[in-house]
C-alpha cells in the first residue's frame, strides 16, 4: 500500500497495488466495499459530497459512490495518475504522468468517459468542462 488514507465518517478509503481501492469501517477495520481498477492505486483518495475521487496506473481517474462503491465516472489521461486529486469548488485537479494538469467538474462526472475519448480534449474543455494545462519546466519539476 503506497496511498495515503482518506477517512470520511467512520470510513477509510486506501488505494493499494493489488489494483483495488478498499473502503473499510475505521472502528472494526471490516471492508464495505471495494472496487478494481485497470492498474496499482498508488494515488491518495479525495472524498467529496459523497463522491471519492482516485487515480489508477491504468491512466484513469475513477469517481466513486463513497457509500456503494459504484463507478459514477472515469476520464482517461494520457498517462498513470500517481496524484492525489484535489476538489474546490466543484473542479477536481488532478496531474498525470503525461506532464499534465487536468481540471474537471465535478458536475458532469457521469459524461468524463465520452469528454476523454474526445479528439478535442487536449485543447480545451472537450465540451464537457474539462481543462488540460500543458506542461511546463520549473527546474526539474514538471507542472
Amino acid at each position: 500500500v503506497e496511498s495515503s488514507p482518506a477517512v470520511v465518517d467512520g470510513v477509510v478509503y486506501v488505494g493499494s497495488d493489488d489494483k483495488y481501492l478498499y473502503a473499510l469501517d475505521a472502528r472494526s477495520g471490516q471492508p464495505r466495499w471495494r472496487y478494481k481498477t485497470g492498474g496499482w492505486v498508488e494515488s491518495s483518495p479525495a472524498v467529496v459530497d459523497g463522491v471519492v475521487y482516485v487515480g489508477s496506473d491504468d491512466k484513469y481517474l475513477y469517481a466513486l459512490d463513497a457509500r456503494s462503491g459504484q463507478p459514477r465516472g472515469r476520464y482517461k489521461t494520457g498517462g498513470d495518475v500517481d496524484s492525489s486529486p484535489a476538489v474546490v469548488y466543484g473542479v477536481v485537479y488532478v496531474g498525470s504522468e503525461d506532464k499534465c494538469v487536468y481540471a474537471l467538474r465535478t458536475d458532469h462526472v457521469s459524461r468524463w468517459e465520452d469528454d476523454s475519448r474526445s479528439s478535442d480534449r487536449n485543447v480545451g474543455t472537450g465540451g464537457m468542462g474539462g481543462t488540460l494545462f500543458p506542461s511546463f519546466d520549473l527546474g526539474g519539476f514538471s507542472f
